[in-house]
């Protein structure tokens, strides 16, 4: 390091220098890393694609109940395992997709997170409305 006045050299640790008595102004290291986590961006957008798709599978598997359901001939005495079966899985969907799609909307606020929600909130509504009309079936 040399003197900015006389061009002395002087020595990292001193702050004057011994020829003229000029300040040393000691180089300033700026810190330009932003602290911005790539590897926790793209796992969030990991799960809201994650939450998206089980917000699709839930509501498939809930307009397969719908119709299942209003189709003729069902009896739900008769298929009780199987619609157990469907509508338990359609629930752990649309409440794990549910809560991926909120996690990745909080942290990466992307379109795919977005319509996991509503996708999983169509699919709870249609899975109640269904559950509501098997149940009123069963004399």
């Amino acid at each position: 390091m040399f003197c900015s006045k006389c061009g002395n050299e002087i020595n990292k640790n001193q702050n004057f220098c011994d020829n003229c008595g000029q300040e040393v102004v000691k180089p300033q290291i700026i810190n330009t890393y932003q602290g911005y986590n790539y590897m926790n961006q793209s796992s969030s957008k990991g799960l809201s694609i994650t939450g998206f798709i089980l917000g699709i599978v839930s509501f498939i598997i809930t307009l397969f109940l719908i119709i299942w359901v209003n189709s003729t001939g069902f009896f739900i005495e008769k298929n009780i395992l199987l619609f157990g079966v469907f509508g338990l899985t359609s629930v752990v969907l649309i409440i794990t997709g549910f809560i991926l799609s909120v996690i990745g909307v909080v942290k990466t606020k992307d379109a795919f997170g977005i319509t996991g929600i509503v996708f999983t909130v169509i699919a709870s509504i249609f899975d109640i409305i269904t559950l509501c009309t098997a149940v009123s079936g069963i004399n």
